[in-house]
């Protein structure tokens, strides 16, 4: 029986370790994995694995969305991180050197904590930063609340959004400002006048329970930062030189998530986002409802956050993403409106897949497969592995393509399909394009000067 047990455990062990769970959708500078000492440089695209730990390095800096718990991290410089997915649903994330902020949707299902050697802090929805000091953990709230508790007292406390928190390794609770700064006092002199006394820290350690913090707001209330776009100006001198996003790169508003990332580009894309059109270099994170156009002699790689689907937007096209998060996943059409895209899909994706031009809609559960859509309107599909279904929108008529074989369909209602005897010879050529082995990222640092950053892989 123990026996038994014992290797119950390790498929059970082997099976967290093994399971991807998130995607690295930004980095800067050094960014590494470490498992049994040894220590993996990571990129813009890599998969995170479950029960790793992360490692940034100084000047350094990783974005990482998570695959089940729709939300992102974010790891700033000198910092020590380990991730663990239990389940679909709840994530604890231990940090044990620096800081790391997060943003996650309002009500996610499940549970998400942020643990160090005194404090637990738990949430079910929020945009928080927690921060590693000598004194102990420094919690700020910018949305939502999170729920802290010191490990050394036992207390707790709810922190609400725009308050400050420092839980002590000596089991206290300090309330501070949203500047750092312990909370100062006002009392009444004889005289009956306002007079501020010398800056006191407020200690909270002899109060118990889910005391609410109320430390006074400032006059102008600070907007809620989103992970995503913000870059916040850092005095600590582990993080004196800030991060700066790349310039042209622009980045998911609002409380958007980002659904997919621009791993390699060859020639210009651009992003067009609310009617705007924007650049769109490696790393710029993509959203819901972008479209992504290319010129002549363009090629672009696209990967999306939940690592199960890339896809390779040949010379003039244009795509649209569109996306719908539901049980967990997510569900990804893309509406081609010219040229050709290839997509390689995951067989063990979790969600619907599929492509649609105004004629067609070719859904898929694991599969690479080419769409064209020529100047005629009719949309081809080739099979270059697994099975697509391919439905005529006008007919509701469906075909179903393999490897070999290339599906027709016109907005007529015609729907047939064939071996395949050649693909577009400029397709063809671009699909077996070899792009540069290494990212190039610019950035403006603290004294206005522009910096260029190459990671090869």
């Amino acid at each position: 029986m123990k026996r038994l047990l014992t290797i119950c455990f390790l498929i059970v062990a082997l099976s967290l370790i093994a399971e991807d769970i998130g995607l690295f959708i930004k980095t800067q500078g050094a960014i590494f994995t470490e498992e049994n000492s040894v220590r993996v440089l990571k990129k813009v695209g890599d998969p995170l694995e479950n029960n790793t730990t992360l490692i940034s390095g100084v000047d350094s800096y990783a974005l990482l969305h998570y695959k089940y718990t729709d939300g992102s991290l974010r790891v700033f410089p000198n910092s020590m991180v380990n991730i663990v997915s239990v389940d679909d649903l709840n994530t604890k994330v231990t940090l044990t050197r620096g800081k790391v902020s997060n943003s996650l949707k309002e009500k996610i299902t499940g549970s998400y904590a942020i643990e160090t050697n005194s404090t637990v802090a738990s949430v079910r929805g929020t945009e928080f930063e927690v921060e590693l000091t000598t004194e102990g953990t420094d919690i700020k709230v910018d949305v939502g609340e999170v729920e802290v508790l010191n490990k050394i007292s036992k207390q707790t406390q709810t922190l609400s959004a725009n308050h400050r928190l420092l839980s002590t390794n000596g089991g206290k609770f300090v309330e501070l400002t949203l500047d750092g700064d312990p909370v100062k006092s006002i009392e009444k002199s004889p005289d009956k006048k306002e007079i501020e006394k010398e800056p006191k820290v407020k200690d909270n350690s002899d109060v118990g329970g889910n005391k609410q913090i109320n430390t006074p707001s400032p006059a102008t209330p600070k907007p809620a930062p989103n992970i995503k776009t913000e870059v916040k100006k850092k005095t600590s001198t582990s993080e004196k030189a800030d991060i700066q996003e790349p310039k042209q790169t622009q980045q998911p508003a609002n409380n958007s998530f980002p659904v997919a990332v621009v791993l390699k580009v060859k020639g210009e894309l651009t992003l067009i986002r609310n009617n705007k059109e924007l650049a769109c270099p490696v790393g710029t994170t993509l959203e819901d409802k972008d479209k992504i156009r290319t010129k002549e002699n363009s090629l672009g790689l696209i990967k999306f956050v939940d690592n199960s689907s890339e896809i390779r937007l040949f010379s003039n096209s244009e795509v649209e993403i569109n996306t719908e998060q539901e049980n967990g996943s997510l569900d990804k059409n893309l509406r081609l409106e010219g040229g050709s895209l290839l997509s390689n899909v995951n067989k063990k994706i979790v969600g619907k897949y599929s492509v649609s031009t105004t004629s067609t809609i070719a859904s898929v559960r694991g599969t690479e497969f080419l769409v064209e859509l020529t100047a005629d309107g009719v949309t081809k599909v080739t099979g270059f592995s697994g099975r697509v279904e391919v439905e005529n929108r006008k007919t509701g008529e469906t075909t179903l393509v393999t490897k070999g074989n290339t599906a027709s369909s016109s907005e007529d209602g015609t729907l047939d399909r064939q071996k395949t005897e050649s693909v577009n010879p400029e397709v063809e050529e671009e699909i077996d394009q070899v792009f540069e082995n290494n990212i190039r990222i610019e950035f403006e640092n603290e004294d206005g000067n522009t910096k260029t950053i190459i990671l090869e892989y």
